[in-house]
């Protein structure tokens, strides 16, 4: 490796100094020289790469992806540097070229990975920053925690894919395996290892022979979380899946001891994961602006059928109800443990909540005043994954809580949020007058700071020392033009606070419907949006930059409850649940059939609320070169075969519902089944119903909001059009759902009304077969189609 590096660098350096001490030999003084210069060492790269052309070598390609950045071919030196075999060698400067390339190209999981790796070159550390300002830019900074939250434990490169081996074992009906004498493995261990969970368990790629886990609370506010785990390996993906361990600690406050990491090989060796398989990064999740990070462990040879032991404990410093407030244990993972358990210590005069799911052996042991908690459970599989659950149903869970009361959270809160941070300078003040000067009442003036906020501060979250729970000062966001969810609701209350308007900061947990225990003190929230109190009203705002109307709360935020502070006392409100009509998909469609069966098309497309974001969101990001390109797509996707003809897109104004309209023509639309009868479908029709496509289901269904959509539809046809058959009339309702289809024949046209809407946002479980069956008629309902007879001319 170390003779392959040196050669690189040899090359690469030959290379530089070929091209730059060729002719000509004095200085270039003139434009019209230094183009000449310029000239000739592109023709020296292009020689070059002739050169290495054929060659297929990671070292050839790391000279040629270089060469190919110089001359500016910036997708050929990607494709370059993605035929390099050894990706873990890629130099910081290809990096570089990754990261632009996939920023230019909307990849923007991929940036974000690659910005750790350029912080931590002395090189690009100054660009990294900008690099990073530049994403917060180019994207809503709040979205990208979509895509990182699904991926951010995957490895940032493919440094696992060393060789791997594969041993199997089998005598009769199990799999045997053998130790060397000498390596200290007890009996309770080795059954483990041979007993016949490898069956129960087959249908999963790995399991959890036994997890333990143990908190040690003392009085010197320290914890120390200690974990030992045995994962067992029994197919190739559980190779992969298991080849990084992701250990996710805070910096300023914790720190990691890993005791032992080891590979029980199924030959009867034992690998020992070395210190240098160790890697710790900025958690994804968070970015460079936060102290959480990841401890990564790389976990080379693991095989099939091998055993990973895991030994390492997570040490918590000097914490207090803030830095510290509990943690949450779920107890279904993705795949099967065989035997866990779990031990809170609690050192004399400390004092914990707990609670957890039905079904867990629990036991309470005091003695000379420390508390234990031990709780136990056996042959655990995977949660049945449903869509459209809340997380709260789907696991088994224990949560423990240092938060004695709602009060004493209040009193740890009232002062970072209501007291020392709402503080505006006169340059601020005098931006609030400005901006309310003009509104009459109230509310208009709360409505223009909401959109001052909304679009001027960026999202960016700080979470260094108690920036996850404390939020800055009003003024530092001011000027920094960033800041979380609590900076920009501190922010929007402080201006409200100048005109004497009162409004509070209101925390919310916004994870898939976790549920909030107001029995059960604890800081269940991940979330902070501002309350506000006129005279008349009092609702609910979310000032993040999401492209929200001012009478709209994003849908995350809907039917929850919040821990609102107020200076002297706190109190649980419910946000609203956001009506249907407020959630409205309307489609307009005319349709004109022309004697040669050639259709002409306008569709005028307007939605509000959550679908009226989405697109705005979507609009806003992509370039405006490429809006005819994502119509066109659309389109295609519902009327294959059509034209577009004309489009309009509206979408930057505030209160305004997202508005498209486009024109299109479609040939040979109606399908011929004999020499006159032709069957007619309506085009850009769409309806979809996921979460009822299951026969059964164990958990209720939970959606976001609620949501209306409408089509209202014109078709035109030639007067020697029959109609022999079209869709008949339908009516449902229950609770939770009304639709109707409604058609009519006059003359020459068809007029046809399609309402659905869903009234809730939950469907318990004992009615989800009576919601099915109205969704499947629906999408049979929207599946029907028109017969025409078209009558001929007889000579």
């Amino acid at each position: 490796m170390l003779l392959r590096k040196a050669f690189l660098i040899l090359t690469v350096t030959f290379i530089y100094f070929g091209v730059l001490s060729s002719e000509p030999t004095k200085d270039p003084k003139s434009y019209q020289e230094i183009r000449v210069f310029l000239n000739e060492i592109e023709d020296k790269l292009i020689s070059y790469e002739s050169i290495l052309r054929n060659d297929s070598s990671d070292n050839a390609l790391h000279l040629k992806s270089e060469i190919y950045s110089l001359l500016n071919h910036n997708q050929k030196a990607v494709e370059t540097i993605g035929n390099i075999e050894d990706v873990d060698r890629l130099t910081i400067e290809e990096k570089r070229i990754l990261f632009l390339w996939y920023f230019y190209n909307n990849n923007f999981h991929q940036c974000i990975n690659l910005i750790y790796e350029l912080n931590e070159s002395e090189k690009y550390r100054n660009f990294s920053s900008y690099y990073l300002k530049a994403l917060s830019k180019k994207i809503n900074y709040k979205e990208t925690s979509k895509f990182l939250y699904t991926d951010y434990d995957k490895p940032l490169t493919s440094a696992q894919n060393l060789d791997k081996y594969l041993y199997s074992k089998k005598t009769g009906s199990k799999e045997t395996f053998t130790f060397q004498n000498n390596d200290s493995i007890n009996e309770k261990f080795t059954s483990y290892i041979i007993d016949t969970a490898n069956y129960q368990y087959a249908d999963y790629h790995s399991y959890i022979i036994e997890n333990n886990e143990t908190w040690n609370i003392t009085n010197s506010k320290n914890v120390v979380h200690a974990v030992n785990r045995l994962i067992k390996i029994i197919s190739n993906e559980g190779k992969d899946i298991n080849s990084t361990l992701v250990i996710n600690y805070n910096a300023l406050s914790q720190k990691v001891k890993i005791n032992q990491i080891n590979i029980y090989k199924p030959d009867g060796s034992i690998f020992k994961v070395p210190v240098d398989s160790y890697t710790s990064i900025h958690s994804p999740w968070y970015g460079d602006y936060s102290s959480e990070k990841e401890m990564r462990i790389t976990i080379p040879q693991l095989e099939l059928n091998a055993v990973l032991f895991l030994d390492y404990e997570i040490e918590t410093n000097n914490y207090d109800e803030l830095s510290f407030p509990g943690f949450n244990i779920l107890l279904n993972t993705e795949i099967p443990i065989n035997k866990q358990s779990y031990q809170v210590k609690l050192a004399k005069n400390n004092k914990a909540k707990i609670r957890y799911s039905s079904g867990i052996k629990f036991t309470e042991n005091i003695s000379l005043g420390d508390t234990l908690f031990r709780w136990e459970l056996n042959n655990t599989f995977p949660a049945k994954i449903e869509d459209y659950v809340d997380n709260f149903h789907r696991y088994k869970f224990i949560e423990i809580s240092l938060i004695p009361s709602w009060d004493k959270l209040h009193e740890s809160l009232v002062v970072g949020y209501l007291e020392n941070n709402l503080t505006l300078d006169p340059k601020m003040k005098t931006l609030v007058d400005s901006l309310t000067k003009r509104s009459d009442s109230p509310k208009e003036k709360v409505k223009e700071l909401y959109y001052w906020v909304n679009e001027n501060i960026n999202f960016i979250a700080l979470e260094y020392g108690k920036g996850s729970i404390i939020p800055r000062s009003a003024q530092n966001t001011f000027y920094d033009g960033f800041g979380d969810c609590k900076d920009q609701t501190i922010l929007f209350i402080a201006f409200l606070k100048h005109l004497g308007i009162n409004a509070y900061p209101a925390l919310l947990n916004i994870s898939s419907r976790e549920i909030v225990d107001t029995t059960f003190s604890s800081f269940n929230f991940n979330h902070c949006i501002a309350y506000v109190e006129l005279q008349d009203t009092s609702f609910f705002l979310d000032p993040v930059k999401n492209n929200n109307s001012f009478d709209y709360l994003f849908p995350s935020n809907q039917n929850r409850l919040a821990f609102t502070i107020k200076p002297k006392h706190y109190n649980f409100k419910k946000t609203p649940l956001i009506s249907s009509k407020q959630n409205l998909e309307k489609r307009e469609i005319t349709i004109d059939i022309n004697k040669d069966n050639k259709i002409f098309v306008s569709k005028r497309l307007k939605n509000k609320g959550i679908m009226g974001i989405i697109y705005k969101n979507f609009f806003e990001q992509i370039e405006k070169s490429d809006v005819q390109e994502v119509v066109e797509y659309d389109l295609y996707q519902f009327c294959p075969g059509a034209e577009l003809t004309g489009y309009n897109v509206s979408f930057n104004q505030k209160d305004k519902p997202f508005d498209m309209s486009e024109t299109f023509e479609v040939n040979n639309w109606l399908q011929n089944i004999n020499n006159t009868l032709y069957i007619f479908k309506v085009p850009t029709l769409f309806f979809s119903f996921d979460e009822t496509s299951s026969k059964e289901r164990i958990y209720p269904i939970y959606y976001q909001t609620t949501a209306l959509k409408e089509y209202e539809i014109n078709i035109s046809y030639p007067e020697s059009y029959d109609v022999l058959f079209m869709a008949t009339n339908e009516s449902v309702s229950n609770k939770y759902v009304d639709f109707s289809y409604h058609v009519k024949k006059t003359g020459s046209k068809i007029f046809i009304n399609i309402k659905y809407n869903r009234k809730t946002d939950l469907v318990p479980t004992n009615d989800y077969v009576e919601v099915k069956e109205i969704h499947d008629m629906i999408l049979n309902k929207i599946e029907e189609q028109f017969v025409f007879n078209i009558k001929r001319k007889i000579d």
